[in-house]
């Protein structure tokens, strides 16, 4: 059984409670689906010595480790053509002189990483509590309208603040994210836009890297 080994860079701390367990269960489940005979470990936050630049930094600190494939997290923000020129594009010319054919896939949620952990009200009810209504967050009850949401992150920890006491209620972002990383449905997840094209290229990302048949 080969090995999946997987990095993930990210911008800040709250986005390493959330996106490591997602994606390595959406990881797990593309494999699965393919019926392919792939171990995936758990994806890992890659550390970064940040002195000589992030570009720089990520490149180096991915010819030092052992990785197969590599995440990169930026959010996409309100102007996404805007944060690609910014974010994606110097770090991906760079990456043809990372050492060993690895593949780099980009994380880019719309607007923030909170849009993803908003997507799934029966996990964020569970996590979190009821005293809210779907009304308070999307657009005509559909998950996939969190990525019109302005603040991802203030509405998520408005959400947080006023939830019900309960055995499993989580108030700080530390606590409740590692909670819905676990939780939130990868069949909703698949309904937000950023997160079904973060799917599309990483099983183009794994097809060239023969983890999954062509």
């Amino acid at each position: 059984m080969r090995e999946l080994r997987a990095a993930l860079v990210v911008e800040g701390p709250s986005d390493a409670w959330f996106l490591p367990r997602v994606l390595t269960r959406a990881l797990d489940a593309i494999c699965r689906s393919e019926s392919v005979d792939v171990e995936v470990r758990e994806v890992g936050v890659l550390p970064i010595r940040r002195g000589g630049g992030l570009v720089e930094g990520v490149c180096v600190a991915a010819g030092e480790c052992l990785d197969d494939l590599f995440f990169y997290h930026y959010d996409g923000g309100a102007n996404s053509v805007k944060a690609e020129r910014q974010y994606w594009e110097p770090l991906a010319a760079a990456w043809r002189q990372v050492p060993g054919g690895r593949e780099l896939v980009p994380v880019v949620p719309v607007r923030e990483m909170e849009a993803w952990a908003l997507a799934d009200p029966v996990a964020l009810r569970n996590v979190i509590g009821v005293a809210w209504s779907k009304r308070d967050v999307f657009w005509g009850d559909r998950p996939g309208d969190v990525e019109k949401l302005d603040d991802p992150k203030g509405k998520l920890q408005k959400i947080s603040d006023g939830g019900r006491s309960g055995r499993r209620r989580a108030r700080h972002p530390e606590e409740y994210l590692p909670l819905l990383a676990a939780e939130v449905s990868l069949e909703v997840l698949r309904d937000v836009p950023s997160f079904r094209q973060w799917s599309t290229d990483t099983v183009e990302a794994l097809r060239k890297m023969r983890f999954l048949p062509w």
